[in-house]
C-alpha cells in the first residue's frame, strides 16, 4: 500500500498548475524563427527552467556582489601584500570556491534538457554579465563545451540586441578569438589522443597476437550472419530439391 503525504500531493500538484500558466503566459519562439524550423529546442517554459534561470541571476549578482567587495578590498589594501578572501555562506559552502566558479557550477548543475530553455527565459539585463563570465571560462579551459554551447545559443537569440551593444564589442572579440583557439586545441588533442590510442592498439595486437574484444564481437557477429546466410541457402536448395522430386513423383502417379 502506498503513503501519500497530503503536503508532498499538494505541492505537485501546484507545480503542475505553475506549468500550466507558464505554458499559456510565455512564448518561448525565437525571434525571427518560425516554429516549423525549431529543431531539437524545447518549446515549453517549465517549472525547472524557471528556477534554473533564477539560479543564474542570483550567481551572476552574487558574483557582482563579489566584484564590488574585491576592488573595495583592493583599493584599501593596494600597498599590502594581501588577497582577497570571500567570506559568503554560499561560496563556503562550496569549499571556499570563487564567485566566477560558483556562476559556473550553477550552469553545470542545470539539466542538459532544461538549460536553453533557462538561458531563453533569462532577462536580457543579465546575459552582457554572463557572456563575459563564459568567455573567461573559455580562456581559462574550463567546461570549454558547455561555455560554447551557452555562447551561441544566447548570440542566436539575442543577436540583434548583442551586436548593437557598444559595450558589448570587446566582449565579443575575446569571444570569437577564444572559442577559436580553444575549440581547435580540444579538436588537436582529441585526434593526438585518437593516433595515440590506435597505435597502442596496433602495438598491443601485434605483441599479444589477439584482437580487442570489440572486434572479436564484430567478427564474431559477422561469422554468425555468414554461417546463418549459408544455413538458410542450404535450406532453400534442400526444398526446392524436395519439391522437384515430389512434382517428379506425382508426375509418374
Amino acid at each position: 500500500m502506498e503513503v501519500v503525504i497530503p503536503d508532498e500531493e499538494r505541492e505537485h500538484e501546484r507545480e503542475k498548475e505553475e506549468e500550466k500558466l507558464l505554458a499559456k503566459n510565455q512564448d518561448t519562439t525565437v525571434a525571427g524563427e518560425s516554429k516549423e524550423n525549431e529543431v531539437g529546442m524545447a518549446t515549453k517554459t517549465t517549472v525547472e527552467s524557471v528556477r534554473g534561470a533564477e539560479k543564474i541571476m542570483e550567481a551572476i549578482e552574487l558574483f557582482n556582489e563579489e566584484k564590488v567587495k574585491e576592488e573595495e578590498f583592493k583599493f584599501i589594501n593596494k600597498n599590502k601584500d594581501v588577497f582577497y578572501k570571500s567570506d559568503h555562506p554560499i561560496l563556503r559552502a562550496y569549499g571556499n570556491i570563487t564567485a566566477t566558479r560558483y556562476v559556473l557550477e550553477v550552469i553545470r548543475k542545470i539539466r542538459s534538457s532544461e538549460l536553453e530553455e533557462s538561458l531563453l527565459v533569462l532577462p536580457f539585463s543579465y546575459v552582457p554579465d554572463l557572456l563575459q563570465l563564459l568567455g573567461t571560462f573559455v580562456a581559462r579551459g574550463r567546461e570549454v563545451e558547455l561555455a560554447c554551447r551557452c555562447i551561441f545559443f544566447l548570440l542566436r537569440i539575442h543577436h540583434g540586441r548583442i551586436t548593437t551593444n557598444q559595450t558589448l564589442v570587446n566582449v565579443l572579440d575575446d569571444l570569437r578569438h577564444n572559442t577559436e583557439t580553444k575549440i581547435d586545441q580540444l579538436r588537436n588533442t582529441i585526434g593526438f589522443n585518437l593516433a595515440a590510442l590506435g597505435h597502442i592498439r596496433r602495438q598491443f595486437e601485434s605483441k599479444n597476437d589477439v584482437t580487442f574484444f570489440s572486434d572479436a564481437t564484430q567478427r564474431a557477429n559477422d561469422k554468425k550472419k555468414r554461417r546463418k546466410r549459408t544455413t538458410q541457402r542450404a535450406v532453400l536448395t534442400t526444398f526446392t530439391k524436395s519439391s522437384k522430386t515430389l512434382s517428379f513423383k506425382l508426375k509418374e502417379l
